[in-house]
């Protein structure tokens, strides 16, 4: 018996605004957590006569953070989007990054798709009424409801398989 491991996304797959606002908050979240721990390590290793860190974190400018809260998203978001097709936004809301027919992005796509979410106006680009950013479409991915796409796909193996044994 042969087993069906994608299916063409379809409308009902394609998670909401609300889903995907969810997701953008979280991760965001994440940095500034990720940003705040790195902050207390270097302010405990100048308590303990290292100071190099923390003096580097402090006469840090505006631009600088900036650009290393860019440079941790890329990353964060290749990675995790390319292993597992979430990032732990997704994780929380149920939901992952497929390719149109259903298929996990190559790491190609991904590492588009992130840069393509450094477009200044990316944002803004979920004002439409598509739940669907520039990021997502210039590379023609799709962020779905891992419930709803995994029942479809268990769905159609079901069709298939009744197909089969005739």
């Amino acid at each position: 018996m042969y087993k069906i491991d994608t299916i063409d996304v379809t409308h009902e797959m394609i998670a909401g605004k609300g889903k995907r606002f969810g997701n953008y908050i979280i991760d965001i979240l994440l940095r500034y957590v990720v940003f705040l721990g790195l902050g207390v390590f270097a302010g405990l290793l100048y308590n303990f006569g290292y100071d190099s860190l923390y003096l580097r974190v402090i006469e840090m400018s505006k631009l600088e953070e900036l650009a290393y809260g860019y440079l941790f998203l890329f990353v964060y978001y290749v990675v995790f989007e390319s292993i597992f097709q979430r990032t732990l936004g997704k994780y929380i809301t149920g939901t992952m990054v497929v390719m149109e027919d259903g298929s996990k992005p190559s790491f190609k796509v991904i590492l588009l798709r992130s840069l393509c979410r450094m477009i200044p106006f990316d944002p803004f680009s979920f004002l439409s009424d598509k739940p669907r950013g520039w990021h997502d479409s210039l590379v023609n991915t799709y962020v779905v409801d891992v419930k709803v796409y995994k029942a479809a796909l268990e769905l159609r193996n079901s069709f298939e398989e009744i197909g089969s044994n005739q």
